[in-house]
């Protein structure tokens, strides 16, 4: 008789099989961890007033695309600061999805806020929202991306700290301005 799984699965692979697996699914690994329920809703957000530089403007005159992943990463680490999230933790977070829509054109010394927020914190994972507006309000660039907390010690993912799970999920709003 195989025991009852820590997830409540029963011991049986949530996939298509439906086998019983006593440590987990050799086929589908991620089986073998107990599922968290994740945390969804408004967490932790940040917004960053700043100019576009002229070094991340192109040829034409307008943002390059890639200015946008600077912006949000910018802003990103400046609310994990604002958290009190480790340096040391911030170095093994990195982004593993990322969708991007571009809506208008930005032009060198444009001001634009810089707005990042959990939409979701899972055991290891989290889930943000992001866009850049113009400075009349209108949306320039909108999008949403995915980081891990990659483990120190095993070359896969870890449970976030409790401390930074909690922060992450915790309704709080920072503001910066950068545009002088």
């Amino acid at each position: 008789m195989v025991g009852r799984a820590r997830d409540g699965s029963g011991g049986r692979c949530s996939s298509h099989h439906g086998r019983v697996v006593r440590h987990g699914c050799p086929r589908h690994p991620r089986d073998r961890y107990p599922r968290v329920p994740p945390v969804t809703g408004a967490g932790a957000a940040i917004t960053v007033r700043r100019r576009v530089a002229w070094n991340e403007t192109d040829a034409a005159g307008h943002n390059h695309f890639s200015a946008a992943f600077r912006w949000l990463e910018e802003a990103e680490h400046l609310l994990f600061r604002c958290l009190g999230v480790e340096p040391a933790l911030i170095d093994r977070i990195p982004r593993v999805h990322i969708e991007v829509d571009y809506a208008d054109r930005l032009y060198f010394s444009d001001v634009i806020d810089v707005s990042v927020s959990v939409a979701r914190v899972g055991t290891s994972s989290c889930s943000f929202d992001f866009e850049v507006r113009k400075a009349d309000g209108s949306r320039a660039i909108t999008g949403s991306y995915v980081i891990v907390h990659a483990s120190s010690t095993s070359s896969g993912s870890a449970a976030w700290p409790t401390a930074v799970s909690e922060a992450l999920s915790r309704p709080q709003e920072f503001t910066r301005d950068h545009s002088a």
